[in-house]
């Protein structure tokens, strides 16, 4: 799973690693940040998967009153329901239509959950638009959600950012807590509007207050980086242990991130730990990174890079780029394995190839100093340049050392700082 990350400053020099080989090491410096990723996610588990159950009690944020009164009012929705949980597929969709001819919006919005899913029927975005739209004719502020994130994702419609918009926005007059996420994501990266921190904040506070942990983890990432509102580390780490209680893994990676850089709160090393295994154990990359930095560094654990190679190689697997890029310096300086160029160019490609920055720039180094790879100038400019364009700083150094052409040159590979 892509994950989006941010670098950002280490707190102190010995973080930096400044080794005579020259690679950048990056094990800890990443944030969470609200982004695309959520509405993937909201959109196959937040908002449509969870009008597979029955509501219970006030449980508005999954279906409107009007929908709630109608899904316990009717037997085949229910039926269809319990048909779904046995993976009765055909007898859940005969049942959904039956519930759906007869104006039932919930079972309106799960039939084109089943197409989107590909349950019981071939896998048709079309399709289960089809439906959303037909749940959103009848009012549903969650069907005009799903059409929204399909709109926003080109999932089987023309991506279109202005009818993203207009579909979440009429969710968000309905009071529609994810809308509302979506919508400050959109703001936040200017896709389809003008970039406007103030006003992905405020979605982000509206939908935090509605109760939506995504939003509280927005909210809290706005204070965190002073997007939006005054940068307040203490108001992050509110919203953030909000969020974490509400199970947004990324709050807990953030809040880990927070006590091992002394944040709003003492630096702990081992609180960050604690909050990192976390969310490791929930299944957060990152902080499987940020785990393997803290035995890199010896930070609230003991030194040990075995341990380390174990959280990164954990970390890569399931996708993070910082972790890739790591693996490949733990071999390239020889710690905790034998010094390998060869191994730690494979893993620099990965992380290069994922558009991770640090491996770029590593793959600079490597080229520059002829390291696994025949010697070659101009390669390494290639892969310093797109690494600077990702805003990686070192980068960004060695290229003006390389354009001065001056003599004698040697390249100070400090890291991220």
């Amino acid at each position: 799973m892509a994950r989006i990350i941010r670098q950002v400053a280490a707190p102190n020099a010995s973080l930096s690693f400044v080794f005579a080989a020259a690679i950048c090491l990056t094990p800890a410096w990443v944030f969470a940040v609200p982004d695309s990723q959520e509405l993937r996610g909201a959109y196959s588990t937040d908002a449509v998967k969870t009008l597979n159950k029955p509501p219970k009690g006030n449980d508005t944020d999954v279906l409107e009153n009007e929908e709630l009164m109608k899904f316990e009012g009717n037997d085949d929705l229910l039926l269809g329901w319990e048909a779904l949980q046995k993976k009765d597929y055909q007898r859940a969709m005969e049942l959904f239509l039956k519930a759906a001819s007869a104006g039932n919006v919930g079972a309106t919005i799960n039939i084109g959950v089943m197409y989107l899913n590909g349950d019981g029927v071939a896998r048709d975005e079309q399709k289960a638009n089809e439906w959303f739209r037909k749940a959103a004719d009848l009012g549903s502020c969650t069907a005009m959600y799903n059409l929204g994130v399909a709109y926003n994702e080109g999932s089987g419609v023309k991506q279109d950012y202005r009818q993203a918009i207009e579909w979440y926005q009429k969710a968000i007059d309905g009071g529609n807590a994810s809308a509302m996420v979506n919508m400050a994501a959109m703001y936040r990266r200017g896709q389809g509007v003008a970039q406007d921190f103030k006003k992905s904040a405020a979605l982000q506070r509206r939908a935090a207050e509605a109760g939506n942990s995504k939003g509280m983890f927005g909210l809290g990432f706005a204070y965190d980086e002073g997007e939006g509102v005054p940068q307040d580390y203490q108001q992050a780490m509110n919203w953030y242990r909000k969020a974490a209680a509400a199970g947004e893994t990324r709050a807990m990676t953030n809040l880990g991130i927070l006590y091992r850089m002394g944040q709003g709160v003492a630096q702990d090393y081992r609180e960050a730990m604690t909050w990192f295994k976390k969310a490791a154990d929930a299944g957060d990359a990152s902080a499987m990174t940020e785990i393997g930095g803290l035995y890199c560094n010896g930070q609230g654990v003991t030194k040990n890079y075995q341990a380390a190679m174990d959280w990164l190689q954990k970390a890569a697997g399931a996708g993070d780029v910082g972790a890739m890029s790591n693996i490949g310096t733990l071999h390239t300086l020889g710690l905790g394995v034998p010094q390998n160029y060869g191994e730690a160019l494979k893993w620099y490609q990965k992380a290069a190839a994922a558009g991770g920055k640090a491996g770029m720039y590593n793959m600079g180094v490597l080229c520059y100093q002829g390291l696994g790879v025949p010697k070659d100038l101009a390669k390494a400019k290639e892969w310093f340049e797109k690494a600077a364009a990702l805003g990686h700083p070192a980068a960004k150094s060695e290229l003006d050392k390389m354009n001065s052409a001056r003599p004698g040159m040697s390249i100070d590979f400090r890291g991220m700082k």
